[in-house]
C-alpha cells in the first residue's frame, strides 16, 4: 500500500539510528514489527499472571538438599 504522510525528520532520524535501518520504508516496517512483538510479549506476560517467588538463600539450600539422591 502506498500512502503519503508528514514525518518528523528528527524523530525519523532517531528511530533509524535506534533500529539500525537506512530507508524510511525499512524504518516503518521494523517499527511496526517492534510494536507488534512488544504487545505480544506484554499479552503473554499478562496471561501468565504473577508468579510469587519466595527464594531465600536458606530455602534454595533446602531445595538442593531435598533433590540430592543418596548414592
Amino acid at each position: 500500500m502506498k500512502t503519503s504522510v508528514e514525518v518528523d525528520e528528527k524523530l525519523l532520524g532517531r528511530v533509524k539510528h535506534l533500529l539500525g535501518t537506512e530507508t524510511i520504508r525499512d524504518t516503518i516496517r521494523k517499527s511496526f514489527e517492534v510494536v507488534v512483538r512488544q504487545k505480544a510479549l506484554e499479552e503473554s506476560a499478562r496471561l501468565m499472571g504473577k508468579i510469587d517467588v519466595d527464594l531465600t538463600p536458606e530455602r534454595i539450600r533446602a531445595q538442593r538438599r531435598a533433590r540430592r539422591v543418596p548414592h
